[in-house]
């Protein structure tokens, strides 16, 4: 549990991993819906770009990595007790963690990465396909809700839809998956144009 966010090395977060906590400043965000949380506010969040670089799970990637080389399943059970420790910290739609649609995206990211690279051990893993569907279907419902058309509407409206694609391509049995992959597909592409160019 010592990781590497932005700039900061070793930050250690103890045996349990405080999922709303700002382990630079030592601030936690208040659990309250989302939208009450003024998270740009440091008083009330500490630093919530700390916090949300540790919720988006890109560590899940150095785990599922390992287990899949190594193929020791201390890698794999580390994922599944983190997976379940931050859902129960984290219900939707309670705490910071879910009020930037650009962190739920990078975070079902590294879950889809995760899942596929764990191979058989996430499918063997009993009723996990089932959490791991759920969790990724809520996700995606929220971004949809949320995309960032007003606030900023550039790379955080890009990394959504590119979520939303992903998710709908990868979880083909979710009743909404063929609209997520038809608009996270339409929106990257008139992204793409519009932020890069023609």
């Amino acid at each position: 549990h010592r990781l590497y966010l932005l700039v900061f090395r070793d930050l250690y977060y103890g045996k349990e991993i405080d999922w709303n906590l700002d382990r630079v400043h030592g601030k936690g965000a208040p659990r309250k819906i989302f939208y009450k949380i003024r998270y740009l506010d440091f008083e009330e969040s500490g630093d919530v770009k700390v916090t949300w670089e540790l919720n988006r799970h890109q560590h899940f990637l150095t785990l599922a990595k390992a287990f899949r080389i190594t193929g020791d399943q201390r890698f794999a059970d580390e994922i599944w007790t983190q997976w379940e420790l931050w859902h129960r910290a984290n219900p939707y739609p309670y705490g910071v963690n879910w009020a930037s649609s650009l962190e739920l995206a990078f975070r079902s990211l590294s879950w889809l990465w995760t899942y596929h690279l764990l191979g058989e051990a996430a499918q063997r893993r009993s009723g996990f396909r089932e959490q791991f569907v759920r969790s990724v279907s809520v996700h995606g419902r929220a971004i949809e809700r949320y995309l960032s058309i007003y606030f900023s509407p550039n790379t955080h409206l890009l990394g959504e839809a590119v979520a939303l694609f992903f998710i709908g391509v990868l979880c083909p049995e979710l009743p909404s998956a063929e609209r997520w992959k038809e608009l996270g597909w339409k929106i990257t592409l008139q992204e793409a144009q519009r932020q890069v160019r023609p």
